[in-house]
């Protein structure tokens, strides 16, 4: 059945609005799930950027923070305001970043005052050129410690080419510049050890000679007297050579104390009881301006030492304080103590003892108000250099030496701001010995004395003050020509006196070949230091004494009886 247009025109028209709105509900579901999944997609790159992102810039946080510097940027204003600071910190400043990107600490506040004016040039070139330049400065960190810092940085520019930010890296130079500085001062002290080992070395030579020298007049005075009568006019004359020339004898120990190879007693010596002493005894000097003040350590331990030496010492070092204050009011304050080794006891020290013992007594003199100049400072231990301390003479050279002398350390420096400081360390019971010539009994002697020596003044002296006492003497000028005549008279040679030093054949190598030749026989070593090195007694005869030069005919004769036999003279028969 065919239905009539006025029914079926509806209907069409209402299929139609039913397509298409299907249609477009369709296309909108489409277009949803496109959007949806390409949200998806999008949320999954935005994730998948982000987590590396986070990653690169932990990366990023992980080698910075290994890096031994700071890398930042800061704007170019007065106080250089960090905008962003990454590394180490708080490790070089002992602040947090935080606390300067806020503005709580002001970096450019915390430079050292020194350095500002060199790191405003600095900023001012880079502001003028587009590239990277360096400064090393100095930083007070939050503990007021020094840091020393290098920084490579350039300026970053505006739209319009001006100078807006500056971007770099801060590297800490602390421990570069510590141990170069460690090295300048161990390289001056070496050069300062060598200067006074070499002045040491020339004044131990100077003294022996003059020894050799001082041995001849002193000898042939003594010889002199033999032949004059009691009450002659020359023999006053002899008194004053024999005085002039102990004069002589006495700078030579000085010269020889400075050398370290000078002679001393030992005898127990209370370093407390020294320093009240000898305090007592200078104040009314030091004047009224210079005040004394002591600090002595109780239960210090004994001081083994010459007695006399060490009083000069202690007297030199406060002389010394005063002169460094000067006329200006001050304090010069003596501490006593006793220390035990340690590593880097004398780390400052010029002249740091050879073999330094496990325990020290020590003396330091700290003088309020009166810091030393560097010349002085650079000289204060040569002799016969005028300083502001020591004017004239041999000033603390001697000192130096008779510490030394000791086995001990003298030291002296400033303390900058407070004034100077002068101390030595002494070993605590070191121990020294020393010769000293008995008192003359009337004696003669027998037999045959071998004397080497290549000083024709001592050989003279030493022949003619042994033939007076019925001695026969045999001479020679060398070791090798003292070995032949040893062998050739072997059965007459009742000692041997022989020098230390001799041009063919040293002293050392001499004295084991007579042991070798001859074990029992005695032997005189002879030398112008007054005390023989150790390892010239090595391996020789079984008696070996020691006789210093100069010496006079009293001295000989006291050691010569001792190994040398003879007959006991009746009273009234001295002959010196």
């Amino acid at each position: 059945m065919i239905l009539s247009m006025t029914v079926m025109t509806p209907l069409l028209l209402l299929g139609a609005g039913l397509g298409a709105g299907l249609i477009t509900l369709a296309l909108s579901a489409l277009w949803r799930a496109q959007i949806a999944r390409r949200t998806a997609q999008l949320e999954d790159l935005v994730q998948k950027r982000t987590a590396e992102l986070q990653e690169s810039a932990r990366e990023r946080d992980a080698l910075l923070s290994h890096l031994p510097g700071i890398v930042f940027r800061c704007r170019l204003d007065d106080h250089l305001t960090p905008v962003q600071l990454a590394g180490q910190t708080r490790e070089l400043t002992g602040y947090d970043a935080e606390e300067f990107t806020s503005g709580a600490v002001a970096f450019a506040a915390r430079m050292h005052p020194e350095d500002r004016a060199g790191f405003k040039s600095w900023l001012a070139r880079l502001a003028a050129e587009p590239e990277y330049g360096e400064c090393v400065f100095r930083l007070s960190a939050r503990d007021e410690t020094t840091r020393w810092l290098w920084s490579r940085a350039h300026a970053v520019r505006d739209q319009r080419g001006a100078p807006a930010f500056l971007e770099g890296l801060i590297v800490d130079l602390t421990a570069q510049k510590e141990a170069e500085a460690g090295r300048l001062r161990a390289e001056r002290r070496l050069l300062d050890a060598q200067r006074l080992e070499g002045l040491g070395r020339l004044a131990g030579g100077a003294a022996h000679d003059f020894n050799n020298l001082l041995t001849g007049i002193l000898g042939h005075t003594s010889l002199a007297r033999l032949d004059l009568r009691e009450g002659v006019p020359a023999g006053e004359r002899l008194d004053q050579i024999e005085t002039a020339a102990q004069g002589a004898v006495s700078l030579c120990q000085q010269l020889l104390a400075y050398s370290g190879k000078g002679r001393f007693t030992s005898e127990t010596i209370d370093l407390n009881g020294l320093v009240r002493d000898v305090t007592a005894l200078l104040q009314p000097s030091l004047g009224a301006q210079a005040s004394v003040v002591l600090a002595l350590a109780e239960d210090l331990p004994p001081l083994v030492a010459d007695a006399v030496q060490i009083r000069r010492v202690v007297v030199d070092l406060i002389q010394a304080a005063a002169k460094a204050i000067g006329g200006q009011p001050g304090r010069i304050t003596l501490t006593t103590g006793a220390i035990e080794k340690q590593p880097d006891t004398f780390a400052a020290f010029a002249l740091a003892p050879e073999f330094p013992a496990e325990r020290f007594v020590s003396l330091q003199i700290d003088a309020d108000g009166g810091e030393l100049d560097t010349e002085t400072l650079a000289r204060i231990f040569e002799p016969f250099v005028p300083t502001r301390v020591a004017p004239r003479g041999m000033g603390l050279a001697a000192a130096l030496g008779v510490v030394r002398g000791h086995r001990g350390a003298l030291h002296v420096a400033n303390r900058p701001g407070a004034g100077s400081t002068f101390a030595f360390y002494l070993p605590a019971g070191q121990s020294r010995e020393s010769i000293d010539a008995d008192s003359l009994t009337p004696w003669r002697g027998r037999g045959t004395v071998l004397i080497i020596d290549d000083e024709d003044t001592v050989r003279s002296v030493a022949r003619k003050v042994l033939e007076v006492f019925g001695l026969q003497v045999i001479e020679a000028t060398s070791g090798t020509r003292g070995l032949e005549l040893l062998r050739r008279h072997l059965d007459e040679i009742r000692l041997v006196m022989l020098d230390v030093v001799l041009p063919d054949l040293d002293g050392a190598k001499a004295l084991r070949k007579i042991g070798a030749i001859r074990n029992d026989l005695p032997v005189i070593l002879m030398s112008g230091y007054p005390e023989p090195p150790a390892q010239a007694v090595a391996g020789g005869p079984v008696s070996v004494s020691f006789l210093p030069k100069p010496f006079d005919a009293p001295t000989l004769l006291a050691l010569v009886q001792k190994v040398v036999p003879g007959n006991q003279l009746p009273s009234g028969n001295e002959v010196l």
